[in-house]
């Protein structure tokens, strides 16, 4: 079955790179993963294609598990280029597609974004990555732009998960200011 994301949909050979190295530390060699998928020869200001980018995050996954791609999604968020004038969990949410098509090309899907309340922002995804993945993905944006000892709580609104066969994954991110 094709995907939907199948040529001429691209990354950007940069998250490609940043990809590859956060997988560094469990237990993948990244010069074989570069080898196996044909981008050994890729330099930072090209293109790759998402298909063979997607195969490579699936192999990943299938290497380290749930916890592990969870945590890359993570360290994803910290390594992201926001606008300097992105300085809050808000902005940060509401810049969060035109960031995900900075880095990539064609048909990709999207995120949309919608503040329920100053404390509780709903991210709907609808791109190819995995859950587990995009998941840490809003934990490391909320973790990076909310005050160190928020309390802040992610959660899947399943059934609606790509997991479970759907086009897209829906995430409820809420927090509470630290009183003082």
């Amino acid at each position: 079955m094709l995907s939907p994301y199948e040529t001429p949909a691209q990354v950007s050979a940069k998250n490609v790179f940043k990809t590859i190295a956060l997988c560094e530390g469990h237990g993948l060699n990244p010069v074989s993963l570069l080898r196996k998928y044909g981008l050994f020869a890729l330099r930072r200001n090209q293109w790759c294609s998402l298909q063979t980018n997607l195969n490579m995050l699936q192999e990943i996954q299938d290497h380290v598990g749930e916890l592990s791609m969870t945590e890359m999604g993570r360290k994803t968020a910290e390594l992201l280029y926001f606008p300097r004038a992105v300085n809050t969990i808000h902005k940060a949410f509401l810049s969060l597609n035109h960031v995900y098509h900075t880095n990539h090309q064609g048909n990709v899907g999207s995120y949309e974004v919608v503040v329920l309340s100053p404390y509780h922002i709903q991210v709907i995804a609808q791109t190819p990555y995995p859950c587990d993945f995009q998941y840490g993905l809003c934990w490391g944006i909320a973790q990076r732009f909310l005050p160190a000892k928020t309390a802040v709580q992610v959660e899947r609104a399943r059934p609606l998960c790509s997991q479970q066969g759907q086009t897209r994954c829906i995430y409820d991110v809420r927090w509470e200011m630290p009183q003082n």
